[in-house]
């Protein structure tokens, strides 16, 4: 059998060439399946593409947080006044502790 050299730069020539050369060399499924497999995940972002994204969700963050910052003040302050009811529980604690009896 003659073989054929094919250069392809374009990943979806190169898959085709790929699917031609499994189809015809009757290959095994397991060959088949994972060429599919990889033929469906996501092309890798090029790294400007992935910074912008960090970016805007970084930018999403601070907006989320900024909107939150409302909602969370209450909770700031009555989490300032457990902290001062504990200690004044552990203080009465202590007073009852060292009280004569």
């Amino acid at each position: 059998m003659a073989s054929e050299h094919t250069v392809a730069d374009d990943p979806d020539r190169a898959r085709d060439v790929l699917e031609a050369v499994l189809t015809n060399d009757r290959a095994d499924t397991p060959a088949v399946a994972q060429r599919r497999h990889l033929a469906r995940q996501q092309p890798r972002l090029d790294p400007r593409a992935a910074e912008e994204a960090l970016a805007a969700a970084r930018r999403a963050a601070a907006e989320v947080v900024e909107h939150a910052e409302p909602f969370l003040r209450p909770v700031r302050v009555a989490e300032q006044r457990v902290r001062r009811a504990e200690g004044d529980v552990y203080a009465s604690r202590r007073a009852l502790a060292d009280a004569p009896i």
